[in-house]
């Protein structure tokens, strides 16, 4: 089918210019023609851009502008694509460079054994330089020994190969995603490229094309709506990874830079609902996703909570009313077990502010002393009464899906005898009170880990119902988010609840009001451990967008000198073993 210029320029003038995107104009060239080389559609597309640029009469000044714009920025515009026509080159000139040293080394040999399945595929510059410079001792030792010899010698070759490919493999070398970056050298490009690259979700330098094909097929099961939010969700993250790097902000410093749309920002939320709205059932998608399951409260819970007024939230009073149940005759530990942990909570915390303190006393600036009077506490009273189902573990945590991160907290499901899957993991950030700097970090970790868990847990719950908890304990406040990923490359970051942990009477009255919202929070947890524990999906296409590897940082040894002389091992005191102490 030819070219119809008529055809595709009906495409400008009948969709909006936020429909103008890279994927709709290559779908849509694609449908039109029978050819489906990329090249070729994205020639086409170009040269008719440049029509429209260039039709006053034809289009307005709106559309021209679009138009223009795209060519402005035309090679970051399909970068996506112009890795995957690399990618394709490099695969079929690997496989014919590949098949013609077979052929080389069969006609110097005499020997056909030699075959594709059998012969190592390297790619890239270091292989082809491998290759040349083993050339010349190849031909050199097949002349002289035997097919035997040469193929033991192509086995070594390979052998060498292989070790090389199994080096330790810098971050660039990594699938990364929503701020991917290339292997190549960054050193001569400009901050605009590498802006532009870290910005852009869709231009991942994937090298496993099995991703590749993970995203296509679950974009392919996207409706128009879908599609639509996902484009304008992953703007808004371009826009903001864009503040954060002109801010100097890093990947240890930034959600945004991690591919997360960090909701949990007011301001971000009320702007992302508002653009959404404009959206055909944008806004209800948004609302739906982040939709937070409710406990339904009892009629003894409701009272005891209430009790707790601004008159009574005094030294003199409280103490005596914060004991005191509003359960009548049998108590049963499931129909009112939100009354006993209300109780039970508010209690702990009365009795810290009743119990004399002493002055010189540092307990509440030493993190692991501070989270176990009121975090641990807290988090292990809410889910006592479901220990069947979830496993606590507490203090520098390793887990399989946070590689060498080690975690403070974390909350597991039971799935197998041998098996947990995390899906609370929690953060001490010092005791009572912390850096800016180390607030920010600790959130990023949080978020950064709670992106790949929930890339695990995607092989096993639906997109739409899977979600990772983060629980962060900063500043005398208790932060529990959470973290979704409805649609392919997109992951949200949602606040469940901010609590602050009480330091006067005073704050027991808003502290009173949070225990229906910790209620919430624990129904909505376990609602995702029995979505967890119900028969997993089969061969789900999920493309996960991976978390790019921390930054390794350069740390200079610091000589420090000491005039006293060396300890023995055995000994606290310095000096040398016999020698006087006094």
């Amino acid at each position: 089918m030819a070219h119809s210029m008529a055809t595709f320029m009906a495409f400008y003038h009948a969709n909006k210019i936020e429909d103008w995107t890279c994927n709709n104009l290559v779908e849509y060239y694609r449908d039109k023609t029978e050819k489906k080389d990329w090249k070729k559609v994205l020639d086409w597309i170009k040269k008719d851009l440049v029509r429209v640029t260039r039709s006053d009469s034809e289009f307005d000044t709106i559309r021209r502008g679009k138009a223009q714009e795209i060519l402005d920025k035309w090679k970051d515009w399909t970068t996506f694509y112009n890795d995957i026509i690399r990618k394709d080159c490099a695969h079929v000139n690997m496989r014919v460079r590949t098949i013609r040293t077979i052929s080389q080394l069969n006609n110097l040999t005499g020997d056909s054994t030699q075959n594709f399945d059998n012969c190592l595929i390297t790619s890239g510059k270091r292989d082809r330089e491998e290759t040349e410079r083993s050339s010349p001792r190849l031909k050199k030792k097949a002349f002289s020994s035997g097919s035997s010899d040469t193929r033991n010698y192509f086995s070594q070759i390979r052998s060498e190969q292989n070790e090389q490919d199994q080096r330790p493999r810098t971050p660039e070398h990594r699938i990364y995603s929503s701020g991917a970056m290339p292997s190549w050298n960054r050193e001569n490009k400009s901050d605009n490229d590498e802006s532009q690259e870290l910005c852009d979700s869709d231009s991942d330098p994937i090298s496993d094309h099995k991703l590749l094909d993970e995203l296509s097929e679950e974009l392919k099961g996207l409706g128009a709506i879908e599609l639509t939010i996902r484009d304008t969700l992953l703007e808004i993250l371009r826009q903001n990874q864009s503040k954060d790097l002109k801010s100097g902000k890093t990947l240890m410093n930034s959600n945004f830079l991690n591919g997360i749309i960090d909701v949990s920002n007011a301001n971000l939320k009320k702007m992302t609902r508002s653009i959404l709205n404009k959206l055909n059932e944008g806004q209800q998608w948004f609302d739906q996703v982040l939709n937070k399951q409710t406990w339904a409260s009892t009629s003894e819970f409701i009272d005891y909570c209430n009790q707790f007024t601004d008159h009574v939230c005094n030294r003199v009073q409280f103490p005596t009313l914060v004991r005191k149940s509003f359960v009548t005759g049998h108590f049963d530990p499931f129909v009112h077990e939100g009354h006993d942990i209300a109780q039970d909570i508010m209690k702990h915390f009365s009795v810290r502010l009743e119990a004399p303190c002493n002055i010189s006393s540092k307990s509440s600036k030493l993190e692991r002393t501070y989270a176990i009077d009121t975090i641990i506490y807290v988090m292990n009273r809410i889910f006592r009464m479901h220990f069947d189902v979830l496993d606590e573990n507490w203090i520098e945590i390793l887990t399989r899906d946070t590689k060498s991160h080690k975690i403070n907290g974390v909350l597991k499901v039971f799935q197998t005898k041998k098996f947990t899957q995390t899906i609370i993991i929690m953060e001490f950030s010092c005791g009572q009170y912390a850096s800016e700097d180390k607030d920010t970090d600790d959130q990023v970790k949080l978020s950064r880990n709670a992106k790949r868990i929930l890339n695990k847990l995607l092989d096993k719950v639906p997109c739409e119902k899977a979600r990772v908890y983060t629980i962060q304990s900063v500043n005398g406040n208790i932060s529990i988010k959470y973290m979704v990923r409805p649609l392919p490359s997109i992951y949200l970051y949602e606040e469940f609840v901010s609590i602050k942990i009480p330091m006067t009477f005073d704050d027991m009255e808003e502290f009173a009001k949070s225990m229906q919202t910790l209620m919430d929070f624990q129904v909505d947890v376990l609602r995702t451990v029995k979505l967890m524990n119900k028969k997993q999906i089969e061969d789900p296409k999920v493309y996960k967008s991976e978390v790019k590897d921390t930054p390794q940082k350069d740390r200079e040894k610091k000589k420090v000198t000491n005039n006293t002389l060396p300890s023995y091992p055995e000994s606290p005191f310095t000096g040398l073993p016999g020698e006087d102490l006094i």
